[in-house]
């Protein structure tokens, strides 16, 4: 199957955060990749109406733990991102993995600002870790439902500002190469946007219905992108079983 040089990049940093995360090799192209995909995903947060500063962090903390998609971490006071999120979706009914559009990582960064902007609203980003757990456990319900609630407005306002087909490559690695470079198998298809979005639209109105518990629902999203990355990692013969992967800190 044949991918564009972007694709071609996306697919060879996945392969070098896998054989060492730490290196400066992986950290300078992922850097390059992080910009040009929070671009897109930008113009999109603010075709939606929103004006956010994504970057206001500074820093992104980058893994391959099986358990982290997209996370914001009050005690690091920055994101946690898992490169295999920020690149790829899993798709369930043929067991492949396809790039992951725009649209589907701005809806990300739409939550997980939600939860930098509540921690900072509420004047708790430079609180003792203690303050910052007791602060969780006493308004962590209210900030996931914000998070949740700001994530829903999004994909309420952007169905008119993307198309309604967006083509995909559904793709299985037979094999890597060296130097990051696979042979995969797989198709062109097409994802209808508009069914997917209000899709999200339909399951985030249940979430935020049935939420009664802060630690229940961060329980089941860690079980979900655990899940998935195993998934991925079947599907990017990319083995993640028996690692405890490390946690690369880089500014924004």
């Amino acid at each position: 199957m044949k991918f564009s040089e972007l694709e071609s990049l996306k697919l060879k940093v996945s392969w070098l955060a896998w054989r060492d995360i730490e290196s400066a090799r992986f950290l300078k192209e992922f850097s390059q990749l992080w910009n040009a995909e929070i671009r897109k995903a930008k113009t999109l947060i603010e075709k939606a109406g929103f004006q956010i500063k994504i970057e206001a962090p500074g820093k992104i903390d980058v893994t391959l733990q099986p358990s982290v998609s997209f996370a914001f971490s009050p005690i690091n006071k920055g994101y946690f991102v898992n490169v295999w999120s920020l690149f790829f979706c899993f798709q369930e009914a043929d067991s492949r993995a396809f790039f992951r559009p725009a649209f589907l990582l701005a809806n990300e960064l739409v939550h997980e600002y939600a939860h930098y902007e509540f921690w900072l609203d509420h004047d708790m980003l430079e609180k003792s870790n203690d303050e910052k757990k007791q602060f969780d456990k006493s308004c962590g319900l209210e900030n996931e439902k914000t998070a949740l609630r700001a994530e829903l407005s999004f994909f309420n306002k952007i169905m008119p500002h993307v198309p309604e087909f967006v083509n995909i490559k559904l793709f299985r690695v037979k094999s890597w190469r060296s130097k990051g470079r696979p042979n995969c198998e797989g198709l062109e298809g097409q994802m209808p946007t508009n069914e997917n979005i209000i899709q999200n639209i339909t399951c985030l109105k249940k979430a935020i219905k049935v939420l009664s518990s802060k630690q229940n629902y961060g329980n089941t999203m860690v079980n979900i992108a655990t899940e998935k990355h195993y998934l991925l990692s079947k599907v990017l013969k990319m083995d993640i079983s028996n690692d405890e992967w490390p946690i690369v800190e880089m500014k924004i």
